[in-house]
Protein backbone atom coordinates (compact mmCIF):
# COMPACT_ATOMS: atom_id res chain seq x y z
CA UNK A 1 0.00 0.00 0.00
CA UNK A 2 2.84 2.41 0.86
CA UNK A 3 4.38 1.62 -2.51
CA UNK A 4 1.17 2.68 -4.32
CA UNK A 5 0.99 5.96 -2.38
CA UNK A 6 4.64 6.72 -3.20
CA UNK A 7 4.04 5.82 -6.85
CA UNK A 8 0.98 8.11 -6.94
CA UNK A 9 2.89 11.08 -5.47
CA UNK A 10 5.84 10.39 -7.77
CA UNK A 11 3.53 10.52 -10.80
CA UNK A 12 1.84 13.72 -9.57
CA UNK A 13 5.16 15.47 -8.93
CA UNK A 14 6.53 14.25 -12.27
CA UNK A 15 3.47 15.73 -14.00
CA UNK A 16 3.91 19.02 -12.17
CA UNK A 17 7.61 19.08 -13.07
CA UNK A 18 6.76 18.40 -16.74
CA UNK A 19 4.29 21.31 -16.83
CA UNK A 20 6.80 23.60 -15.11
CA UNK A 21 9.50 22.54 -17.57
CA UNK A 22 7.23 23.31 -20.55
CA UNK A 23 6.47 26.75 -19.12
CA UNK A 24 10.16 27.40 -18.50
CA UNK A 25 10.99 26.43 -22.11
CA UNK A 26 8.28 28.79 -23.42
CA UNK A 27 9.60 31.61 -21.25
CA UNK A 28 13.14 30.99 -22.47
CA UNK A 29 11.97 31.03 -26.10
CA UNK A 30 10.19 34.34 -25.56
CA UNK A 31 13.26 35.75 -23.83
CA UNK A 32 15.54 34.57 -26.65
CA UNK A 33 13.27 36.22 -29.24
CA UNK A 34 13.25 39.43 -27.22
CA UNK A 35 17.04 39.39 -26.88
CA UNK A 36 17.40 39.00 -30.66
CA UNK A 37 15.27 42.10 -31.21
CA UNK A 38 16.79 44.22 -28.44
CA UNK A 39 20.43 43.24 -28.79
CA UNK A 40 20.69 43.05 -32.57
CA UNK A 41 22.25 45.61 -34.87
CA UNK A 42 20.09 48.37 -36.34
CA UNK A 43 21.72 49.94 -39.39
CA UNK A 44 20.10 52.94 -41.00
CA UNK A 45 20.70 55.85 -43.34
CA UNK A 46 20.71 59.56 -42.55
CA UNK A 47 22.11 62.52 -44.43
CA UNK A 48 24.72 65.07 -43.49
CA UNK A 49 23.77 68.76 -43.55
CA UNK A 50 22.78 70.58 -45.56
CA UNK A 51 21.28 67.49 -47.22
CA UNK A 52 21.36 67.92 -50.99
CA UNK A 53 24.00 70.36 -52.21
CA UNK A 54 22.11 72.43 -54.81
CA UNK A 55 25.33 73.57 -56.49
CA UNK A 56 26.51 70.11 -57.53
CA UNK A 57 23.41 67.97 -56.79
CA UNK A 58 25.37 65.70 -54.47
CA UNK A 59 24.30 64.17 -51.19
CA UNK A 60 26.32 62.65 -48.34
CA UNK A 61 24.48 59.83 -46.59
CA UNK A 62 25.70 58.29 -43.34
CA UNK A 63 25.35 54.56 -42.76
CA UNK A 64 25.21 54.03 -39.00
CA UNK A 65 24.74 51.08 -36.64
CA UNK A 66 22.56 52.33 -33.79
CA UNK A 67 22.04 48.84 -32.38
CA UNK A 68 23.80 46.96 -29.62
CA UNK A 69 25.80 44.41 -31.63
CA UNK A 70 28.01 44.46 -34.75
CA UNK A 71 26.70 44.27 -38.30
CA UNK A 72 28.15 43.54 -41.71
CA UNK A 73 26.90 46.09 -44.24
CA UNK A 74 26.46 44.26 -47.53
CA UNK A 75 25.63 47.31 -49.61
CA UNK A 76 23.84 50.61 -50.06
CA UNK A 77 21.62 51.89 -52.85
CA UNK A 78 20.64 55.51 -53.46
CA UNK A 79 18.35 57.05 -56.04
CA UNK A 80 15.77 59.71 -56.75
CA UNK A 81 12.11 60.06 -57.58
CA UNK A 82 10.97 63.23 -59.35
CA UNK A 83 7.19 63.63 -59.23
CA UNK A 84 4.67 66.34 -60.02
CA UNK A 85 4.41 69.17 -57.47
CA UNK A 86 3.48 67.79 -54.03
CA UNK A 87 3.11 64.33 -55.53
CA UNK A 88 3.56 61.19 -53.49
CA UNK A 89 6.42 58.79 -53.73
CA UNK A 90 5.71 55.99 -56.19
CA UNK A 91 4.48 52.76 -54.58
CA UNK A 92 7.26 50.87 -56.37
CA UNK A 93 10.69 52.31 -55.50
CA UNK A 94 12.59 53.84 -58.41
CA UNK A 95 15.79 52.26 -59.62
CA UNK A 96 18.73 53.00 -57.38
CA UNK A 97 22.47 52.91 -57.94
CA UNK A 98 24.54 50.31 -56.09
CA UNK A 99 27.60 51.41 -54.17
CA UNK A 100 29.96 48.42 -54.31
CA UNK A 101 32.42 50.18 -52.00
CA UNK A 102 29.70 50.72 -49.39
CA UNK A 103 30.52 47.57 -47.47
CA UNK A 104 31.81 47.55 -43.94
CA UNK A 105 31.84 45.82 -40.60
CA UNK A 106 30.24 48.21 -38.13
CA UNK A 107 30.50 47.90 -34.38
CA UNK A 108 27.66 49.39 -32.35
CA UNK A 109 27.80 53.18 -32.86
CA UNK A 110 30.09 53.04 -35.91
CA UNK A 111 29.28 54.84 -39.15
CA UNK A 112 30.64 55.65 -42.58
CA UNK A 113 29.55 58.06 -45.31
CA UNK A 114 28.50 57.47 -48.91
CA UNK A 115 28.73 60.50 -51.21
CA UNK A 116 26.85 60.50 -54.48
CA UNK A 117 25.92 62.86 -57.25
CA UNK A 118 22.24 62.43 -58.03
CA UNK A 119 21.11 61.83 -61.62
CA UNK A 120 18.81 64.86 -61.89
CA UNK A 121 18.42 66.17 -65.41
CA UNK A 122 18.76 69.91 -65.99
CA UNK A 123 15.10 70.05 -67.07
CA UNK A 124 13.92 68.32 -63.89
CA UNK A 125 16.22 70.48 -61.75
CA UNK A 126 14.69 73.61 -63.27
CA UNK A 127 11.18 72.30 -62.50
CA UNK A 128 12.21 71.35 -58.94
CA UNK A 129 13.75 74.75 -58.19
CA UNK A 130 10.69 76.54 -59.65
CA UNK A 131 8.39 74.38 -57.50
CA UNK A 132 6.72 72.63 -60.43
CA UNK A 133 8.06 69.22 -59.39
CA UNK A 134 9.00 67.51 -56.12
CA UNK A 135 12.28 65.65 -55.60
CA UNK A 136 12.67 62.70 -53.25
CA UNK A 137 16.01 61.14 -52.35
CA UNK A 138 15.53 57.45 -51.61
CA UNK A 139 17.82 54.66 -50.51
CA UNK A 140 18.29 51.41 -48.72
CA UNK A 141 20.98 49.50 -46.85
CA UNK A 142 21.20 45.73 -46.53
CA UNK A 143 23.11 44.21 -43.64
CA UNK A 144 23.66 41.02 -41.68
CA UNK A 145 23.42 41.12 -37.90
CA UNK A 146 25.55 39.13 -35.46
CA UNK A 147 22.83 36.46 -35.35
CA UNK A 148 23.34 35.88 -39.13
CA UNK A 149 19.97 37.43 -40.05
CA UNK A 150 19.71 39.64 -43.16
CA UNK A 151 17.94 43.01 -42.85
CA UNK A 152 17.02 45.91 -45.13
CA UNK A 153 16.43 49.46 -43.92
CA UNK A 154 14.81 52.10 -46.13
CA UNK A 155 15.30 55.84 -46.43
CA UNK A 156 13.26 58.60 -48.11
CA UNK A 157 13.55 62.36 -47.83
CA UNK A 158 11.81 65.20 -49.63
CA UNK A 159 13.95 68.03 -50.97
CA UNK A 160 12.97 71.46 -49.63
CA UNK A 161 14.48 73.92 -52.13
CA UNK A 162 15.68 77.16 -50.58
CA UNK A 163 16.31 75.80 -47.09
CA UNK A 164 19.91 76.42 -46.09
CA UNK A 165 20.00 73.84 -43.29
CA UNK A 166 18.67 70.32 -43.59
CA UNK A 167 16.96 70.68 -46.93
CA UNK A 168 16.02 66.97 -46.92
CA UNK A 169 12.93 66.48 -44.77
CA UNK A 170 11.11 63.28 -43.87
CA UNK A 171 8.96 62.00 -46.71
CA UNK A 172 5.29 61.52 -45.88
CA UNK A 173 4.12 57.99 -45.17
CA UNK A 174 6.13 55.00 -44.09
CA UNK A 175 6.44 52.97 -47.29
CA UNK A 176 10.13 53.80 -47.55
CA UNK A 177 10.94 54.01 -43.83
CA UNK A 178 11.39 50.49 -42.52
CA UNK A 179 13.80 47.96 -41.05
CA UNK A 180 12.80 44.44 -41.99
CA UNK A 181 14.23 40.94 -42.08
CA UNK A 182 14.69 39.70 -45.62
CA UNK A 183 14.76 36.21 -47.03
CA UNK A 184 17.52 35.15 -49.40
CA UNK A 185 15.10 35.32 -52.35
CA UNK A 186 14.37 39.01 -51.57
CA UNK A 187 17.93 40.27 -51.25
CA UNK A 188 18.82 43.05 -53.65
CA UNK A 189 22.51 43.46 -52.85
CA UNK A 190 25.35 41.01 -52.45
CA UNK A 191 23.74 38.02 -54.14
Amino acid sequence: MLGLVLLFFTLVFTGIAAVATRQTVKAMQLTAGHILKVERAYVGLSHEEPGLNPDNRKVAVQVQNTGETPAKVVGVRLGIAVVEKDGDLPSVPPSMEDHPSAQAFLQAGDRFTVRQGLPISDADWGDITRGAKTLYVVGLVEYIDVFDVWHRAGYARRYAHGRLKNNLTFAPGDAYSYDIEIAESNRLIGT
